[in-house]
């Protein structure tokens, strides 16, 4: 077999995308302002006569029968507002805003300043959700890059990246696997002429081992030293002929068959 027949027979593209830095903290500041509660009577009878008036505030309270807030709507000094949702306890369970720079957010809370669920949008329109433990690390991020390529990136509880799955536009999709200490080990791809392939070890320009499946039926094997040199390359063609190479660590075959 020869090394331009090998050639296309194993196929590796990983595309992941992680979420960071999409939503930010939604504090409130300024004086409170109690907001009277309006009867739904009054309301359709307001719009019924037009006799709205506005009302500006830098800050507005919504509070329950008990005069406990529930509510808090106010402008943020960087230009920016929030929205936040209380419980009858007074914590915040649900805040959603615009940033100064024109970004939303919303963030869903799991007790006193533990964020659970953030969703925003990037300046760049790319779409981020994440999901966080108990603790309030964030443990899953999908995104939605403005290029319409997906990511999806899971850690572990010490937020080391352990699985990534990306989609990107070219339409390689592909999945990596990481070790304790956050290095890539197994990667997976399937490329747009359906080409399986499957690597291992190794850096992102270094893979030790790669398995490639070809649309036409085609099977390859390689093997690389820590330096970098393929010294193992076999292969099976789809016409059932097969081939194996071996190479010393300057490259050179040293051994062949057929």
């Amino acid at each position: 077999m020869s090394r331009q027949q090998f050639r296309g027979l194993v196929v590796l593209t990983v595309v992941s995308g992680f979420l960071g830095g999409a939503v930010s903290n939604l504090l409130l500041q300024g004086a409170p302002a109690v907001a009277q509660v309006v009867h739904p009577a009054q309301v359709r009878r307001a719009v019924e006569d037009s006799v709205w008036r506005t009302v500006r505030a830098n800050r507005f309270e919504v509070v329950d029968d008990e005069g406990r807030p529930r509510a808090l709507l106010a402008a943020q000094r960087d230009g920016g507002v929030s929205l936040a949702l209380l419980d009858s306890g007074g914590t915040r369970q649900i805040g959603m805003g615009v940033l100064g720079s024109g970004t939303p957010g919303l963030t869903v809370y799991g007790g006193p300043g533990r964020e659970q669920t953030t969703l925003g949008v990037l300046p760049d329109g790319s779409l981020g959700l994440g999901i966080c433990d108990g603790a309030g690390r964030q443990r899953a991020a999908l995104s939605l890059a403005s290029n319409d390529a997906l990511g999806l990136g899971l850690t572990d509880a010490v937020g080391r990246p352990r699985v990534a799955v990306g989609f990107p536009s070219s339409g390689i999709p592909g999945i990596m696997l990481y070790d304790a200490a956050g290095k890539r080990q197994v990667g997976f791809s399937q490329a747009i002429d359906g080409t399986l392939g499957v690597a291992v070890g190794g850096t992102e320009d270094l893979k030790r081992a790669t398995l490639g499946y070809a649309a036409d039926g085609s099977l390859g094997l390689g093997l690389t030293d820590a330096a970098g040199k393929r010294r193992l390359q076999a292969g099976l063609l789809d016409d059932g002929s097969a081939g194996l190479s071996v190479s010393d660590a300057e490259g050179k075959t040293v051994w062949q068959a057929p």
